[in-house]
């Protein structure tokens, strides 16, 4: 890895860091109360954090359904956001793309995160939300995003779910109750 490399992966380390801290903040101080915030601009605001590693490289093409604001603990699902797409660029070596979608159904809003990376076999696929699960080179990665992006959703009472090939990208696809009920 050159020192370009070392420094950008350093900062997104840095960035997930922050947003723990910032979630464990926010959770104390709101009492871990559901709030009703855009999931679109939490997509938008980890987007504005990447920036730097997609810049002259990767184009991030978005099509934004019109969906509600849900009832969640929007810094978790920025977490979750970071963590996804944060992956999505890693696995795009060269010059690549990134789609974003949102819709909704009867009961709950639908974000896919799509890219056209390096893909994963199915038994890679199976793995990738177990805690330290990495397919990263050592230190460059401690197997926890997805994991913990994982049980945010559970939290959340959704779904995530992962379409990839060896060769053609990963999709995850991540289903959200509107309401979360009592």
């Amino acid at each position: 890895m050159n020192f370009k490399g070392v420094i950008r992966h350093k900062s997104v380390g840095i960035i997930i860091i922050l947003i723990g801290f910032i979630t464990i903040i926010s959770c104390s101080c709101s009492g871990n109360k559901p709030q009703k915030p855009s999931a679109i601009e939490g997509v938008d605001s980890t987007l504005v954090l990447l920036q730097s590693r997609t810049k002259d490289r990767i184009t991030v093409h978005r099509n934004y359904g019109e969906i509600p604001e849900i009832e969640c603990r929007p810094t978790k699902l920025n977490q979750v956001f970071m963590n996804i797409l944060s992956n999505a660029i890693d696995s795009i070596e060269e010059r690549g793309d990134i789609f974003i979608d949102t819709s909704m159904n009867k009961s709950n809003i639908i974000i896919k995160i799509r890219d056209t990376g390096k893909g994963m076999s199915k038994k890679t696929s199976s793995h990738v939300f177990e805690p330290f699960y990495t397919t990263k080179d050592v230190g460059e990665g401690m197997g926890l995003g997805l994991s913990v992006s994982y049980g945010i959703i559970e939290q959340h009472k959704g779904r995530i779910d992962l379409r990839s090939e060896p060769g053609s990208g990963s999709e995850f696809i991540i289903a959200l109750p509107i309401s979360q009920g009592e």
